[in-house]
């Protein structure tokens, strides 16, 4: 199994998505800062397992507006990442929630 996330890249809205909602419940974060969230312990993921280990596919949101406006430096895609990294993002939201 894979678990989608959205990645944003600033200035639009951020897209509900189900591990988005889990993390938010966690640890009790706006919506903003749980996706600032997910994307950091990624990143960090991803540097200590590399990207090949964790994200498995990366789509476009708006294929059309890609198409049609390849220079946008405003492409927002969602992110297809591994259950094990999702795990992850959960254990780690649960542990920095606990923390004082």
């Amino acid at each position: 199994m894979t678990t989608d996330i959205y990645s944003h890249t600033g200035g639009r809205t951020i897209a509900t998505y189900p591990l988005l909602v889990e993390v938010r419940a966690i640890t009790g974060l706006d919506q903003a800062k749980a996706h600032d969230y997910i994307h950091a312990t990624l990143d960090q993921l991803i540097a200590e397992d590399g990207e090949e280990s964790v994200v498995v596919t990366q789509r476009p949101d708006r294929p059309g507006l890609l198409a049609n406006n390849p220079h946008d430096l405003d492409t927002n895609s969602w992110t297809t990442i591994t259950d094990d990294a999702a795990d992850f993002i959960r254990a780690a939201a649960a542990v920095d929630c606990e923390a004082p």
